[in-house]
């Protein structure tokens, strides 16, 4: 048992990947949960296998903002603890910007975005009735470094990014806020894309750079444990963090070279 024991932990996007990781790291810590999801039988399977840990399991669109605010209100109102909130499920879009439709970029902004944002605001009340209540927030090594296809993706995350960064200058320390930026991790965010038709590409993320979700998950317990202020997992993500920051024009001027033969590319074919 560690610091979360007897605490209640709200997770999202917890029925696979990173969310069922923390959700499984949280249980083995004596946490108490309430496992959100889109994924019906995901959900599902996630309960039977951390069994008495969770004290529910919710099918919520995070798209939908009047789901999220009844699911924020109805745990205030009900008095339930809320110790721990896990803002951890995304979404995203694989391919150009011009490509995107505007409808799935405001589908996109609303799960990654919005509803942390709701989800922190409805859910305060409740967490400030909770001595050493954290908010951790799931970004990306794309919420402080850039990457060409992911537009709206990397605009969430560094969103997220913002607004961790601001509510814990404005809410610490009573209510302790952590960012987590992941790199590449073994999940099927990717292949979910393609499924679903939000990738025109067939993108595979190399294996040997990708970490295992109990990763990212055991530095999300760290990070409540030391109430850190942000936490970048793998050493590829913080080695290109670090470029970015000591290079970053030398990576901007290689990308617009490689741009440039893209686009004298495809004018050669259109012609």
């Amino acid at each position: 048992m560690g610091i979360l024991a007897g605490k209640r932990a709200i997770v999202t996007g917890a029925a696979s990947g990173i969310g069922l990781a923390i959700a499984r790291a949280f249980a083995r810590q004596g946490c108490e949960l309430e496992l959100v999801d889109v994924d019906d039988d995901g959900l599902r399977r996630a309960g039977d296998e951390l069994g008495a840990r969770v004290l529910g399991s919710h099918v919520l669109d995070l798209s939908d903002t009047d789901e999220v605010d009844v699911f924020a209100r109805r745990f205030v109102e009900e008095g339930g603890p809320v110790d721990v909130l896990v803002n951890n499920a995304g979404t995203l879009w694989f391919d150009s910007f011009e490509r995107m439709p505007m409808s799935e970029w405001d589908r996109l902004m609303r799960v990654n975005l919005d509803a942390p944002a709701r989800l922190i605001h409805g859910l305060l009340p409740a967490m400030r009735r909770r001595p050493g209540a954290h908010i951790v927030n799931i970004s990306s090594i794309l919420g402080l470094t850039p990457k060409r296809k992911m537009a709206a993706y990397c605009t969430s995350k560094y969103g997220l990014v913002g607004l961790s960064l601001a509510l814990r200058a404005e809410l610490s320390p009573a209510i302790g806020v952590s960012v987590v930026c992941p790199g590449l991790v073994r999940t099927d965010l990717y292949a979910s894309a393609i499924q679903e038709g939000r990738s025109t590409g067939q993108r595979k993320q190399p294996g040997y750079l990708s970490a295992p979700p109990e990763r990212v998950a055991d530095q999300v317990v760290r990070a409540i444990e030391k109430n850190k202020r942000m936490v970048i997992v793998t050493k590829h993500a913080r080695a290109v963090r670090a470029a970015h920051g000591l290079a970053g024009w030398a990576i901007d001027l290689n990308q617009l070279r490689r741009n440039a033969r893209r686009q004298s590319a495809a004018s050669g074919t259109s012609s």
